[in-house]
């Protein structure tokens, strides 16, 4: 088990997290199939690490992984997130993956907003679990694409 950094919500409420410091065997044997699947439509920013997650990543500045849904919940109603259509994002903002089950599935944050000429897809960037840190179109990923919100800290 790893690490608990003191995090807290815009409000003062502490964030549940937690730094790991290996990769897994098992994790590790599933690079080479992310690399073949979406190697071409990426652009590595960070290698591999387990320090942190894309929810880390996107909301706790790359310092530590978050992983109960719970605690999303907390970090968008605490930070004064706010959903936005579509047609309204801009660099910056988070972009949320959903599960068919409903849950949150991956996030990252907007460099290029949707856009006719991107196909209204944006450019992401985005941390697949511990595998690389990537810039990548929105839809170009292991993750579910087909149910995405978008946020922006509005408060």
């Amino acid at each position: 088990m790893g690490r608990q950094l003191q995090m807290q919500t815009a409000r003062g409420v502490q964030i549940d997290n937690e730094q790991i410091d290996e990769i897994s065997p098992f994790e590790r044997n599933q690079f080479p199939q992310f690399e073949r699947d979406f190697s071409f439509a990426t652009e590595v920013c960070c290698e591999p690490t387990p320090r942190f997650n894309c929810h880390g990543m996107t909301f706790a500045s790359r310092r530590t992984g978050i992983f109960e849904s719970s605690t999303l919940k907390q970090i968008l109603n605490e930070d004064g997130y706010e959903q936005i259509e579509k047609d309204q994002v801009k660099a910056g903002d988070v972009i949320m993956y959903y599960g068919n089950d409903g849950d949150f599935e991956h996030s990252g944050l907007v460099v290029k907003p949707p856009t006719p000429n991107s196909l209204n897809v944006p450019t992401v960037r985005s941390k697949w679990a511990k595998y690389e840190e990537l810039i990548h179109p929105g839809n170009r990923c292991p993750y579910n694409f087909s149910n995405v919100k978008y946020y922006r800290v509005a408060k």
